[in-house]
Parts: structure tokens; C-alpha cells; sequence
């Protein structure tokens, strides 16, 4: 889990390459451990002590973007490195209506919405009344993941579309019970979606008709704001920035520029270069004491 998920991407190989050598880490992961026992009593076990292991192995192509998605959200149950979607979004923009699962409960009942993303598991069973089959779909969308009714035109018509691709779902919100229910109309390609006529989804009364639902989409569901308190920033240079006392004067903009972001610096160094974690913590706006360096978000500094 710790390679499909990311976990262990700093030590540089692809997660192709670590799963195919699983095998080689996880020996030379117990021959590290059998060396530190044995010099804890010699005069380098003494301390805090570094011990480097030499991989015999070759860095391979990695997996597909797509792939890497499936493994990452079969052991977290969420994206990281990216979402499903993300490469439809211009075709998301072309259609009207579009509202995310986590946003439904928010619509009047009888309002027509639009939901898009992908299926990721279909439960069929049989009505003992009508001898009929129905089911559920699991519909992940950039709001997470729902859980559809879908009846037997439903699954019929899923078996002339490519599950692979994204599916745009119009539907309707309805009460059943005093609960809402989302019954769905129509399944159909984006494509399809695109020449639909265009639908307004319609909240409730107690809250404001200017609605959150057609926001630029972000991998995750996380706002400008929550990334700015969450991701690391990372300035790099190199020794002759370091020369410079361009480390001073980083520290003394940190004064006046806190937040919540962890600063970090990697320092060039060949090809490779070093990072390190501070324990500062600033505001994007630091950037713009510095305009003439390079900054870069967290998932582009390794350490």
C-alpha cells in the first residue's frame, strides 16, 4: 500500500519500478535493520546515526496517470495525485447544470440537475415483485463518491456505453419519505451532455440563489484558501544565492509574511539537489518579495 499510494515516491523510483522489485526493498529493508543492531554497540552506534542503502536496480517508465488514480484510491479511497476527470474538464465547461454529489441535498425537491463523473462498480439484483432487475451504482464524481438507484432501462442502456469514460447522469431530486431521492432521467456520453438544453439547478429558499455549485473544479475539492493553509512552499536556490545572504533575508520576509504554509528550501546541487524542512511557516504572499526566485508547490520538491 505504502508504493500504490504514493508513500514511498521520495526515494526516487517509479512505483512500476519499487512494485516489480517489492521483493529486493523488502530484503535489503531487513538487511538495513540487521546492520543497525549490529553497530548499536560500536562507537558509530552511539548517537543519532545516518545509514545509507545502496539499491542495485534501474529506474523504470511509470505507469499511466490513470493507473496510478486506481491504486491510489483502491488503498486510500481517495485521489491524490490527480482525479478522473481532470483530463474532461474542457468538455465539463460545455455543460450547464453540472452539480456535485456533495452539493445535492443542498437543491429544492423537483429541481433538475446534472451530475458527471464515473461509475465505479454496478450491484445488480432482482425484484422478488416484479421479477425485475435493479440495482445500485457507485457514481464518482468531484464531490466524492454516491451510491444510485438504477432500474432495469438503466443498466440496459449502461451496457452500450464505455464504463471507462465518464457518464453525465441528468436527474431529478425528489422526497420520498421526508429524505431526498435522486431518480435518474437520462445517462448519457459527455458529448451528448454538450447538446443538451441547458438546466439551472435550483436551491432551496433559505439560501442565496448565487450558488457554489459551477465553481472551477480542483482535484480533491479543496478551495484556493484551504491550499494555501495545507501545502508546503518550497524556494529554490543555489550556493551562490547562498553567498548572497539570501537565506537572512528569507528569514527576516518570514517575519512579516506568516501563515500556515511550511517553508522549505532545496538547494541546487548537480542535477539533484537537497531539500530542507523548516520549521517556519508562511503565506504565499512571500512570493512576492522574492519574485526574482523560483517557487515551487510541494508535489514538485522532493526531499
Amino acid at each position: 500500500p505504502l508504493i500504490k499510494s504514493g508513500g514511498l515516491d521520495n526515494l526516487g523510483y517509479s512505483r512500476r519500478c519499487m512494485l516489480e522489485h517489492i521483493d529486493l526493498l523488502c530484503e535489503k529493508g531487513r538487511e538495513k535493520d540487521k546492520a543497525r543492531e549490529m553497530m548499536q554497540d560500536s562507537l558509530f552506534g552511539q548517537g543519532e546515526m545516518e545509514l545509507s542503502v545502496h539499491l542495485p536496480i534501474q529506474d523504470k517508465e511509470e505507469y499511466e496517470m490513470r493507473h496510478l488514480l486506481e491504486y491510489e484510491y483502491e488503498c486510500m479511497g481517495i485521489y491524490i495525485s490527480a482525479h478522473p476527470l481532470d483530463d474532461y474538464k474542457k468538455q465539463l465547461k460545455g455543460i450547464r447544470g453540472i452539480v456535485k454529489s456533495v452539493d445535492l441535498e443542498s437543491l429544492q425537491f423537483g429541481s433538475l440537475c446534472m451530475l458527471v463523473g464515473k461509475i465505479q462498480n454496478i450491484k445488480r439484483k432482482i425484484s422478488k415483485k416484479s421479477n425485475k432487475a435493479f440495482g445500485t451504482i457507485d457514481f464518482l464524481d468531484y464531490g466524492g463518491t454516491i451510491e444510485l438507484m438504477v432500474f432495469e432501462k438503466h443498466l440496459e442502456a449502461l451496457e452500450e456505453f464505455d464504463l471507462q469514460e465518464p457518464l453525465a447522469l441528468k436527474c431529478k431530486i425528489e422526497e420520498r419519505g421526508g429524505d431526498m431521492s435522486v431518480r435518474i432521467l437520462k445517462i448519457m456520453t459527455l458529448e451528448q451532455a454538450m447538446k443538451q438544453k441547458p438546466i439551472q439547478a435550483e436551491l432551496k429558499s433559505t439560501q442565496s440563489n448565487t450558488t457554489h455549485l459551477e465553481e472551477e473544479i480542483i482535484p480533491i475539492d479543496m478551495r484556493p484558501s484551504e491550499i494555501d493553509a495545507c501545502m508546503p512552499l518550497c524556494v529554490v536556490i543555489d550556493e551562490s544565492c547562498v553567498r548572497s545572504g539570501i537565506l537572512e533575508r528569507i528569514k527576516d520576509y518570514s517575519e512579516q509574511h506568516k501563515g500556515e504554509r511550511e517553508l522549505r528550501l532545496r538547494l541546487k546541487h548537480d542535477e539533484l539537489g537537497y531539500t530542507f524542512v523548516s520549521q517556519i511557516r508562511v503565506h504565499s504572499s512571500i512570493k512576492e518579495a522574492f519574485k526574482d526566485l523560483e517557487w515551487q508547490e510541494t508535489g514538485d520538491c522532493v526531499k
